[in-house]
């Protein structure tokens, strides 16, 4: 509900201080014009949190509850720490009798200040509604409508939870804890270290910052923060350079970070108490983040990182290094603590970056010639030569590791099995995959990810019915909250999983549901979206999914994903001005890549604006010279200018870059049809199919090729298959009738 700003006769718009008129309004309760203002002001910036709750605010004031909740989701997507974003929201939610997720809020307020008495008054008023909560009717075969006793469990358990800390916070004084040192060794960290030092800010006494050869500004922004800062020749060995630091430190207690980790801000109060008790040691949990924005894919770990300044707590293990084996040699006590770090060097680009595999692998085998039979070495080793694409090389380290893992070790049992599982299952070896999964269960090693790595195994063999169990298992122990690892094997992932096994049965029904909730835990997921589309087709139509979409559009409205995926949907409805728009304005959200400059050519060919298509095009070429996409867009330009040599050396090209790139086979073949050379034609159209065989246009392309031979026949069961795939497509209905009229016309002759 977007408000307008009436003219003003002294100033201009650009004299305007629309953040100060805003916040003022706002103030004084005159609710339209505080809209009006901050809704400029936010051109500017557009990740002013504190404006983005205050137009939220005044909305709220207006009576305007929907834009006040989108608006507040909006803030927390910016900042998820904004605890007045978070508060505000809960209490809405509350007001709207939506006890659950008013209460999710709230709880998350209260971590994020522990101390907030309002915020507890909250929580404990959720409480009692959450309790008298029914849970939803089960249904056979079918999500539940409603909530589940599971779900209305888990918010119980998390009120509690800060709850509890809540009281633990308040016996706390700040003065009294004693004094503790965090520590890290950093090199060309500056990207990251400002928010990781003022991640401990009110918990750390000392800050000791070792640095191994940085050639930018990060030492400088360290001592400018207060650090401590020292120099240590790198030496291979990440725990040399550890034990330096902690060597350093003069707290009693240590925390040790990297640099591209931060403490959560609700953790602070829980790290105080903790060393206040007689622990020697806390095991913490890190949430691993490996994309962007509000629904990041995260994977989750505990590592002790909190223990006491003791002589003997020392390091060992030049990577994946450890100090727990030295805590309990000293006879030390390590226990779990519910505080997060979020940790920010797994995603993909800056694991490529900073070679990070590489290095770790070259380490990891030194540790390994030492100890040769250390299950811990040849896990580490073998989970990182499978992050680096070494399968094999992975398999034959987790082999190793399986045999001799203690099955009650609570973390490496597990995660050895799950990540032995998962290489066999990438290598193709099924077979060996389920037997894996089943001497683990032998074992009474249980765990999400290994029942989801059985789910795909059994899906691969098209087992269809017994993969939605254990997709199903992956899900309820999940829910369990007391697993750490890949969360998405028990969240969206295998959600989704279980709607791909149910359209694979043709059961579109009951796909829908768990392609739904798929979509809702991550709704900026691409292949997620994808699938919601083809269920929709089936169960509720072409137009339901674009509403669907716009609606998502309109609460993400700063997600770049979103405009991809909208316009990937209307470049798949031909409606490409559509599509034109929302690929434009993924490159204005930041979001410029070859595949959108790709997308975008596809756009400027289909309404024959050739020179700019060619432009876009080259502009993908730029950004990755090997883009399949890029070279196909060229031919696709040539071949409209009637160029057939050179669009059929583009399209070669795409292919040398991507063999498996199906577009180059069917304009290739389109080409060939043309021409009346429809043997070749069919050929590259079968290719098409084979590189994917669920796209309708390659069996209608293939159908209309067949059609030319005359073999109507053939045509028919090309068409029929398109039609399978995708039931609305109107190119495959056509040939169908075309060639059905054929046969008809030949069979009255």
């Amino acid at each position: 509900m977007p408000v307008r700003i009436a003219k003003q006769a002294d100033n201009s718009k650009s004299e305007l201080d629309h953040r100060a008129l805003g916040l003022a309004a706002l103030e004084e309760e005159r609710w339209i014009e505080a809209a009006a203002h901050i809704e400029v002001a936010l051109k500017s910036t557009p990740d002013d949190v504190e404006m983005i709750v205050a137009i939220a605010s005044a909305y709220q004031g207006l009576g305007d509850g929907k834009s006040a909740r989108s608006w507040y989701n909006h803030a927390i997507k910016v900042n998820p720490e904004s605890f007045v974003a978070n508060l505000r929201l809960s209490k809405l939610l509350a007001g709207d009798g939506r006890t659950l997720e008013a209460a999710g809020y709230a709880c998350r307020a209260l971590e994020i200040d522990p101390t907030n008495a309002e915020a507890a008054r909250i929580v404990e008023a959720l409480r009692p509604k959450a309790k008298a909560i029914k849970p939803a009717p089960k249904k056979k075969n079918k999500p539940q409508s409603g909530p589940t006793q599971e779900e209305i469990n888990s918010t119980l358990r998390w009120i509690n939870s800060a709850l509890a800390k809540h009281s633990s916070a308040a016996t706390i004084n700040p003065g009294e804890h004693p004094t503790l040192s965090l520590c890290l060794i950093v090199k060309d960290e500056e990207r990251f270290i400002e928010e990781c030092l003022k991640s401990v800010d009110g918990v750390a006494t000392e800050m000791i910052v070792v640095d191994t050869g940085s050639t930018d500004h990060t030492t400088d922004i360290a001592r400018a923060l207060g650090a401590e800062v020292h120099s240590f020749k790198w030496n291979n060995s990440f725990s040399d350079a550890k034990n330096f630091a902690i060597g350093k430190a003069t707290g009693e207690w240590i925390l040790v970070l990297d640099a591209d980790e931060r403490l959560d801000r609700g953790a602070i109060n829980t790290v105080l108490k903790a060393i206040n008790s007689d622990a020697d040691a806390f095991e913490l949990l890190f949430y691993n983040y490996s994309s962007d924005g509000p629904n990041a894919d995260y994977g989750t770990h505990r590592t002790c990182r909190l223990f006491r300044n003791r002589p003997e707590f020392r390091y060992a293990g030049r990577v994946h290094e450890a100090i727990v084996p030295s805590v309990k040699a000293a006879g030390g006590r390590v226990e779990k603590l519910e505080a997060i770090v979020h940790h920010y060097g797994y995603k993909p680009e800056i694991v490529k970056e900073r070679g990070k595999h590489e290095r770790y692998i070259t380490l990891l085998e030194a540790d390994l010639a030492d100890k040769p039979d250390d299950a811990r070495c040849l896990y580490n080793l073998g989970q990182t030569c499978s992050a680096a694409g070494e399968t094999e090389k992975a398999i034959e380290c987790l082999s190793r590791a399986a045999e001799i893992v203690d099955p009650k070790e609570e973390f490496y049992a597990s995660a050895v099995y799950h990540t032995y599982a998962a290489c066999l299952c990438k290598l193709g070896a099924l077979n060996q995959t389920i037997a894996i999964c089943e001497r683990a269960d032998g074992l009474g090693i249980r765990h999400p990810q290994l029942s989801f790595v059985r789910g795909v195994t059994l899906a691969r063999q098209r087992r269809f019915t017994e993969a939605v169990v254990h997709f199903q298992t992956a899900i309820k122990m999940g829910q369990s909250g007391s697993y750490v690892g890949d969360a998405s094997t028990w969240g969206y992932k295998a959600y989704a999983a279980i709607a791909l096994a149910y359209v694979a049965l043709t059961d579109y029904r009951h796909a829908d549901g768990y392609a739904a909730k798929a979509v809702e835990m991550k709704p900026d997921d691409m292949e997620s979206q994808e699938l919601l589309a083809r269920v929709f087709n089936h169960t509720r139509g072409s137009q339901a999914y674009e509403k669907h979409l716009l609606k998502v559009q309109l609460t993400m409205s700063n997600n770049p994903n979103i405009a991809v995926i909208l316009g990937q949907y209307y470049l798949g409805q031909e409606r490409y001005a559509e599509a034109r728009k929302q690929f434009e304005r993924v490159i204005e959200l930041g979001g410029d890549s070859a595949d959108i400059r790709s997308k975008l050519g596809q756009c400027f060919v289909a309404q024959g604006k050739l020179v700019v298509a060619e432009d876009h095009f080259r502009q993908a070429l730029k950004f990755d010279p090997d883009i399949a996409g890029g070279h196909h867009g060229i031919g696709l330009v040539c071949a409209s200018e009637g160029r057939v040599g050179d669009a059929m050396e583009m399209f070669v090209k795409a292919l040398e870059c991507n063999p498996t790139y199906g577009p180059a086979y069917v304009s290739a073949g389109d080409l060939l049809a043309a021409m009346g050379n429809y043997q070749k034609a069919v050929d590259l159209y079968q290719n098409a199919i084979q590189c994917n065989p669920e796209d309708p246009d390659h069996f209608a392309s293939l159908g209309n090729c067949f059609l030319g031979m005359h073999a109507t026949e053939a045509a028919v069961l090309a068409f029929r298959q398109a039609l399978t795939l995708d039931s609305s497509h109107k190119a495959a209905r056509q040939g169908l009738a075309r060639a059905e009229e054929s046969i008809m016309s030949l069979q009255s002759a």
